[in-house]
């Protein structure tokens, strides 16, 4: 056994040593399982086939950790949801053993990844180089994107069907169609077109609002806007809009005044070219964007009455203290809405009280985090967890700064 001992750790100090090729691969693996979250085959996704090789890599590297305050928080998660399940199964006549018993190790396989990705991410100081690997993806998600638009209007002269074959292929979901219009919408390798706006969104938000003055390119930025324009998804669009808004007024403020001037004459060209896009495209913006929004406050959207109210009908008097049970709430769009209904009011009050902090550690990507919440729902799906790993690495302060001040091992 003392060889064996020995062994695994002449591998980690040789693994060390070509760190930079590990982390690299690491990080990417990460990268890759956001955007495959949407690709199924078998009972998982592709993203949780990926997460599990980057588990068993971190196992390998010897660089698989979770301190003791993660191990007392996971294992007060563990006892909530065994008592939880207790309760379930004695007083709810609809509630099912196998649902729950799935939903909780789909859960802590989700939050074991959480945890692990990000102890080795920040012990590393590798947020800068996995901020950039996930700009150098999203770029090549919208390039792809871009390539099935143009395949698409070329009726058959390009292939794309491939890059769907493991998802969605209906036209129902690229195509945007009231019966005056008809255009197709960006949806790249995901499902939906939303799907990829709530991704492009993510990494969007990391440029702008990481604690860790992590300067990336605003080229990347822009052409990550102009493929969520694309999406012609309301609720992607909204979020990109509010969040550059954010990142002007919070980010850019002093920047503005600086160069009053630059700004004014930017503004007004910015403001010319919109008003000539809106007479040249002005059936486009009226079906797309004013239409939609007269219809979401009307009660005619679908999909924006679901975000907003339609997501909460699973709350009753009945199940309001300890919800449904894990995984028996039907497919919704709002996370607040799963906690209460799945959870009861012990998930909601705990998903808030974790809004807070995320809020408290950095304001800009709070109030992101929690419009994004409300944008798609999911908690048990990997989109979800990578989302929020990704928050909580670049909302960090305390490890943002030790990332600027540390010795970098990439």
């Amino acid at each position: 056994m003392k060889h064996i001992f020995n062994y695994f750790d002449d591998w980690v100090k040789l693994s060390g040593k070509y760190h930079r090729f590990w982390s690299t691969l690491f990080l990417s693996l990460i990268s890759l399982s956001f955007v495959l979250s949407d690709w199924m085959i078998g009972l998982f996704t592709f993203s949780e086939y990926i997460i599990g090789i980057a588990l068993v890599l971190l196992i390998i590297l010897g660089q698989f950790k979770i301190t003791r305050k993660q191990i007392k928080i996971v294992t007060g998660i563990i006892m909530f949801l065994f008592v939880h399940l207790i309760f379930q199964e004695t007083f709810n006549d609809l509630f099912v053993l196998k649902t729950e018993i799935a939903a909780i190790i789909k859960l802590m396989f989700y939050i074991l990844m959480t945890i692990c990705f990000f102890n080795y991410i920040v012990e590393n100081n590798l947020k800068k180089k996995f901020l950039m690997i996930n700009n150098v993806v999203a770029i090549i998600v919208s390039l792809i994107g871009l390539y099935i638009i143009l395949a698409i209007y070329s009726d058959g002269f390009l292939p794309f069907d491939f890059l769907w074959h493991f998802t969605r292929s209906d036209v129902t979901s690229y195509i945007f169609n009231n019966g005056t219009i008809s255009f197709v919408r960006m949806r790249s390798v995901f499902s939906e077109p939303s799907y990829l706006g709530f991704y492009l969104n993510t990494i969007l938000a990391m440029n702008y609002f990481n604690s860790s003055h992590i300067k990336i390119s605003n080229k990347f930025s822009i052409f990550i806007s102009i493929i969520i324009l694309l999406t012609l998804s309301y609720s992607a669009i909204a979020i990109m809009l509010i969040s550059t808004f954010m990142y002007l007024f919070f980010k850019k403020k002093e920047w503005l005044n600086r160069n009053k001037r630059r700004t004014s004459i930017s503004a007004l060209l910015l403001l010319v070219f919109v008003i000539v896009l809106y007479f040249l495209f002005q059936d486009f913006f009226h079906h797309v964007f004013i239409q939609r929004t007269i219809d979401i406050f009307t009660d005619n959207s679908n999909s924006g009455y679901s975000r907003l109210i339609g997501s909460w009908k699973y709350v009753s008097n009945e199940n309001f203290l300890l919800g449904n049970g894990l995984g028996h709430t039907p497919s919704i769009w709002n996370i607040y809405a799963y906690m209460i209904s799945d959870l009861g009011i012990f998930g909601l009050l705990a998903s808030v009280f974790f809004t807070v902090l995320i809020i408290k550690s950095n304001k800009e990507l709070g109030i992101f985090f929690v419009l994004m919440n409300f944008s798609k729902g999911g908690y048990l799906s990997s989109s979800f967890w990578l989302f929020l790993l990704l928050v909580v690495i670049y909302s960090n302060k305390k490890h943002g700064e030790t990332q600027m001040h540390g010795s970098s091992k990439t």
